[in-house]
């Protein structure tokens, strides 16, 4: 081989990790960045909007958002279900219509109940999408899909945080039309995404084998134990955007605005180093494993942040900062074995609810944390923070003993194939995965 030979297949490398050369993989990188833009923009600048430019009070606003949320968790079970019988991305584009819907409601709301109903709405729109949307990564991913889904996941963090800059654009203005100008690019985004979507051939339906229940997902015992034991070990996140803040405030030793710093670091290491952190996540047992490696680091992350609250200011800062880090490293992790085991431990027919189920874990994990982590984390000191990592690296310890049954099961990758061959295909998509074209 020549040199000039090796520095090419050395850049096709290159494109190949930074661009997904599959054309479907890279629809689903605008669609990703797309959705999440919206996202982005509505998390910086929607409560703003709400007590700014509609007047509804903050009590309001967040008893809305609170129940809203809560009404939408169930929602990822029935849709997904929907999305293994009618395709995961037909019901990707439903829901990304429909949260758009809700969003331009937000436009003429006056009271409490016209904001309560699209709130509930977009909440639901935004689960079931979700749902729907990890059945298509499955499908399009095909042997490849915890390396497709772990790229997603870069995509999304940036389009976040490109969400919550733009929004603070408008804010900055502060005039009713600018609040009103933010709103309407959150229901443009998710029809730009679901406009994006129409260029990828229709994934078809996996055929449903004999003696399979509507709901199995939710009998499925080993799936259930393991979306449990990932939706605890996933409050890495509120950690970090909720007890973190309030730790800095309440220890009085470092700066306020080191909080935004230290979700700056959290967002650069995800884009940049997930798809590397999931390269290592090829079967259900070194998914496990890398799970039980995340609660370990959490661990250690959690003593480290909790020590800064006995120091000086200075070595406070250093050890949130790299407490900060390390808390993304196990969220790496994290992430990485819940790519793998979401989509290993479920069938191929039923994806779709199965990420449902795992939709709900997180969910219901979201809403109790503040419960969990205010008292040990802020009243409880150092001892506290120790006690939330070991019980995060407990966690993470069971996750090989959870999946131990699964370790020997067939691949779900040749399943997938078996399914997916047949007639009338677009061509493979991403490592063999071969959508439908349109009829």
């Amino acid at each position: 081989m020549t040199s000039s030979d090796a520095a090419e297949r050395r850049k096709g490398g290159l494109l190949s990790r930074l661009l997904l050369p599959d054309p479907a993989a890279r629809v689903l990188s605008v669609w990703a960045f797309l959705t999440t833009l919206g996202t982005g923009m509505f998390a910086a600048g929607g409560v703003v909007y709400f007590v700014e430019g509609v007047g509804l009070s903050s009590h309001e606003v967040a008893l809305g958002l609170t129940i809203s949320g809560l009404l939408a968790l169930g929602v990822g079970i029935p849709v997904g279900h929907l999305a293994d019988r009618v395709g995961p991305r037909t019901l990707c584009i439903v829901t990304l219509l429909l949260r758009s819907a809700g969003t331009l409601v937000f436009l003429i709301v006056q009271s409490f109940p016209t904001f309560l109903a699209a709130a509930v709405l977009v909440a639901c729109a935004d689960v079931g999408g979700g749902a729907a949307g990890g059945a298509m990564i499955a499908g399009y991913g095909g042997t490849d899909r915890v390396r497709l889904r772990a790229y997603l996941h870069s995509v999304t963090n940036l389009g976040v945080a490109g969400g919550a800059l733009l929004s603070g654009v408008f804010i900055a203005a502060d005039t009713e039309s600018s609040y009103r100008m933010m709103i309407l690019g959150v229901a443009v985004s998710p029809v730009a995404a679901a406009l994006a979507l129409l260029r990828t051939p229709r994934l078809a339906p996996v055929p449903t084998p004999e003696g399979a229940g509507r709901w199995d997902s939710l009998r499925d015992r080993r799936y259930v134990v393991v979306t449990a034991l990932h939706a605890l070990l996933s409050l890495h996140f509120e950690v970090l955007t909720f007890a973190v803040p309030l730790w800095l405030i309440a220890s009085d030793v470092a700066p306020t605005w080191l909080v935004s710093a230290l979700l700056v670091i959290n967002t650069a290491m995800v884009v940049l180093f997930q798809v590397p952190a999931s390269r290592g996540v090829t079967s259900v047992r070194t998914a496990a494993l890398v799970g039980r490696r995340s609660g370990g680091v959490l661990l250690l992350a959690c003593a480290v942040i909790g020590a800064a609250g006995n120091l000086s200011a200075p070595f406070a800062i250093g050890c949130f900062l790299l407490g900060t880090v390390l808390l993304t490293l196990g969220e790496l992790f994290q992430s990485a074995s819940s790519f793998g085991l979401s989509f290993d431990l479920a069938p191929d027919h039923a994806q779709g609810q199965y990420q449902g189920v795992f939709a709900l874990g997180r969910g219901t994990a979201k809403a109790i944390a503040p419960a969990l982590l205010a008292v040990p984390c802020v009243q409880w000191g150092l001892a506290g923070w120790i006690a939330v990592g070991g019980g995060l690296a407990l966690t993470g310890l069971l996750l090989p003993l959870a999946t131990r049954s699964a370790a020997a099961a067939p691949e779900r990758e040749e399943e997938t194939a078996a399914h997916r061959t047949g007639p009338e295909t677009a061509g493979p998509g991403p490592s063999g995965a071969e959508p439908v074209k349109e009829g």
